[in-house]
């Protein structure tokens, strides 16, 4: 699985907070995180709050450490109100590495 960053910038809604947008590839075709799985898994999650998922859509919306998280079935993770670029990036990394571990994930 590769991981690239793609946007790093201060959060428009939150002074002094930053927003951290990062896509996860797999060598294969298909949704990284499919969405009926995603969405069933983050349902039963305890380790995030305020969970919104739609299948449809293919994302989900959850709270986490106090900050937001969206990840996209394409495999793009958004981390916003991170205290730092390097925390919104930490932040992503580890609800990836969570979603793996879930079997959630497909590398």
């Amino acid at each position: 699985m590769r991981r690239r960053v793609c946007v790093l910038s201060p959060c428009v809604t939150d002074e002094g907070k930053v927003m951290a947008e990062v896509v996860y590839e797999v060598g294969r075709r298909g949704d990284v995180f499919p969405p009926k799985l995603l969405c069933e898994r983050l349902a039963a999650a305890r380790s995030f709050s305020s969970v919104k998922c739609s299948v449809k859509l293919g994302i989900a919306c959850f709270g986490f450490g106090g900050k937001r998280v969206l990840v996209n079935k394409s495999g793009k993770i958004i981390v916003r109100k991170a205290g730092s670029s390097a925390e919104a990036v930490s932040a992503a990394d580890y609800v990836a590495r969570l979603l793996l571990s879930r079997g959630i994930l497909k590398v």
